[in-house]
C-alpha cells in the first residue's frame, strides 16, 4: 500500500473513532480505550488482541477486504500514542471500585453493567458506570440480583455450607466485607479433614464474590504466579494448601493488607521491572495446620470444619442447581447488607481495637441487620483471635521455650547480645533433655525442638523469630526490647508491666 493510501486509511479510522466517541486514556504507562459496542461501552487495552480486532474490522469495512497487517499495526500505534501522550491517567479496577462515596461492582455481563451501592440508601444496576473496570481472562458474570431482597436473605447461604454455628457471623462479615473495594482484608482459612466440604465453602464464596472459570486454584508454584493471580482477580481462592513457604507467607500478608510485588521483566537485560499492585481478599483451605508464621496468623480468620456424615451429605447434581437457584436472592441479601454496613461503619466506636480493626468495625456494623444480638461479632472475633494466638505459639520453635526459660530464671529478665541468648536457650533445651532422659520422662517432641526447620542457627535468625512472635510473647506476659550500646546491639526480655502477673499470664496460656 502506498504511503498516501496508508495515511488516508489511518485518517479514516481516526475519524470513525471520533465519530463513535472513543475515549483514550492510560494507566501506569499502559494505553487504554473506552469504545462503544452494541449500545454500551467497553474498555480495551490498545496493545492487545481485542482492540486490534476492532481496528481490523473498521479497516475491513472501509477497504472491502482484509487490510494489510502493516496498516493495522500503524493504526493501533497511532491510537496507542494518543492514549499515552494525550489521554488522561485513569485508575482501572477489577470487580469492585469506589467513586465519590459510591461502591461499584462489575457484573461482568455482556452489557458491561455494574451495581452501584449508595451507603444507607440503596443499590441499583447502572449501564455506564463512572469508573473504569478491567476484565481479566476467565472472569465470569454475577447473576442479576433480586430487588425485593433484604439482609436476612444472605443467611440462606448458610444452608449450603458446613460452617460451625459459632463462626457463622465471622463468615458472613468476611463475605460482605470482601466486596467492599480497597480494604485491608483478613484471610479466611478453612481447615478440616477430608469430607468436611472445605472446597465447597471456598467455591460458594467465589461464586458470590468474584466468579471465575477456574473456581479454585491449586497452590501457586512461584511468587510470580501468586502475584499474577492477585492482579487478575478480586478474590484469591486456593484449594488444598498443605504448606506455605516463608516468601509466600510474606506475599500473602502483602496481598491481604495492600502492597506491590516487583521483579525484573522477562527477556530484558536493562533492569526494567514489572510491578504488580493489589489489595485482595483471600480464602484458603487445607487439611493440616499449614499456617505457621505469626504475622500471617495475625491476619487470618481461622475456622476448623468437621467432617460431614453420610446422612447430611448432598451430591453435586442436586447441590449446585439448588445453590444456583438461590444465588440471586443470596446476592441481593449480600448487597443489602453492604449498603447498610457502609452507612453505619464510620460511626462505629470500639472499646478496644484488635488487629484488622476495619474488619472488626464492619462486623459490628452489620451484625444486627443480619439478626444477631449486639456483641455477637466481637465475641466470635476475639475467640478467633485467641485461637490464632494459640496456633502461632504452637507453631513457633522458640515462643514457649522463651516463656519456660524466663520462669526457670525465677522470673528474672534477660539483657544482652542475641548470640548469648541463643546459646542460653540451646543450653536450656539440652539441660531439660538431659533431665528428662535421666528420669525416664523424655519427650520426643522436646528432643526434636532443635531439629525444627525454624530453629534459629544464628543470632540474626533468633532475633527475627522473636520479632515475629513478639505480639504473642506480649500476651504471655513477656515484653521485648532492643537497642544498641557501645556499638553493640542487645535484646532484652522482661516480664510485662501492664499489670498481668506471671501466674495470670501462665493461667491465660494454659
Amino acid at each position: 500500500m502506498k504511503d498516501e493510501q496508508k495515511n488516508q486509511a489511518i485518517r479514516a479510522v481516526k475519524d470513525r473513532a471520533t465519530q463513535l466517541s472513543w475515549e483514550f486514556f492510560h494507566n501506569r504507562k499502559k494505553p487504554w480505550a473506552t469504545v462503544p459496542v452494541d449500545g454500551h461501552r467497553e474498555n480495551y487495552r490498545i496493545d492487545q488482541r481485542d482492540f486490534r480486532l476492532l481496528v481490523t474490522k473498521i479497516l475491513y469495512e472501509q477497504l472491502g477486504g482484509p487490510p494489510p497487517k502493516e496498516l493495522v499495526r500503524s493504526c493501533v500505534e497511532e491510537f496507542e500514542m494518543h492514549a499515552l501522550f494525550k489521554g488522561q491517567e485513569r485508575e482501572l479496577f477489577v470487580r469492585t471500585a469506589e467513586e465519590q462515596g459510591h461502591v461499584y461492582i462489575d457484573l461482568v455481563n455482556n452489557e458491561w453493567q455494574a451495581i452501584q451501592i449508595t451507603p444507607g440508601l440503596g443499590w441499583f444496576i447502572v449501564d455506564d458506570p463512572p469508573v473504569k473496570f478491567r476484565r481479566a481472562p476467565g472472569m465470569v458474570s454475577l447473576p442479576e440480583p433480586y430487588h425485593e431482597g433484604n439482609c436476612e436473605d444472605l443467611k440462606k447461604v448458610l444452608g449450603f455450607l458446613n460452617i460451625p454455628p459459632q463462626n457463622e457471623i465471622l463468615f458472613l462479615a468476611w463475605l460482605t466485607y470482601s466486596l467492599c473495594p480497597n480494604k485491608p482484608y483478613p484471610i479466611f482459612v478453612l481447615t478440616g479433614v477430608q469430607g468436611s466440604a472445605k472446597s465447597t465453602i471456598t467455591m460458594v464464596a467465589r461464586a458470590l464474590i468474584d466468579p471465575c472459570v477456574a473456581k479454585l486454584i491449586q497452590p501457586p508454584r512461584t511468587e510470580r504466579d501468586l502475584a499474577i493471580a492477585a492482579s487478575n482477580s478480586h478474590l484469591i481462592a486456593i484449594d488444598n494448601l498443605s504448606k506455605i513457604p516463608p516468601t509466600f507467607s510474606d506475599l500473602m500478608c502483602t496481598i491481604s493488607t495492600g502492597g506491590a510485588y516487583r521483579e525484573r521483566k522477562y527477556y530484558t537485560n536493562d533492569g526494567q521491572e514489572e510491578i504488580f499492585e493489589y489489595r485482595r481478599p483471600l480464602i484458603i483451605n487445607g487439611i493440616g495446620e499449614f499456617i505457621e508464621r505469626p504475622d500471617l496468623l495475625d491476619r487470618t480468620i481461622l475456622i476448623h470444619v468437621q467432617a460431614i456424615n453420610e446422612k447430611q451429605r448432598r451430591d453435586e447434581r442436586t447441590f449446585w442447581p439448588e445453590f444456583e437457584e438461590a444465588r440471586p436472592s443470596i446476592l441481593s441479601g449480600l448487597l443489602e447488607t453492604i449498603m447498610q454496613g457502609l452507612g453505619k461503619v464510620d460511626s462505629i466506636e470500639l472499646d478496644s481495637v484488635p488487629r484488622m480493626a476495619d474488619f472488626a468495625k464492619w462486623g459490628v456494623a452489620i451484625e444486627e441487620d443480619l439478626g444477631y444480638p449486639s456483641g455477637s461479632f466481637i465475641a466470635a472475633y476475639r475467640a478467633n483471635i485467641e485461637a490464632a494466638h494459640t496456633a502461632a505459639i504452637e507453631a513457633s520453635p522458640v515462643a514457649v521455650l522463651i516463656y519456660d526459660y524466663m520462669v526457670e530464671r525465677n522470673h528474672r529478665g534477660f539483657r544482652g547480645p542475641a548470640l548469648r541468648l541463643l546459646q542460653e536457650l540451646t543450653d536450656f533445651v539440652e539441660q531439660r533433655e538431659h533431665v528428662q532422659a535421666g528420669n525416664g520422662s523424655g519427650n520426643r517432641s522436646q528432643k526434636l525442638v532443635r531439629k525444627h526447620p525454624r530453629w534459629p542457627k544464628s543470632a540474626n535468625q533468633l532475633s527475627g523469630e522473636i520479632a515475629r512472635v513478639e505480639p504473642n510473647l506480649a500476651k504471655m506476659g513477656i515484653a521485648v526490647d532492643r537497642g544498641r550500646s557501645n556499638g553493640r546491639r542487645w535484646i532484652a526480655l522482661e516480664w510485662s508491666t501492664d499489670g498481668t502477673t506471671v501466674e495470670e499470664a501462665a493461667a491465660q496460656n494454659g
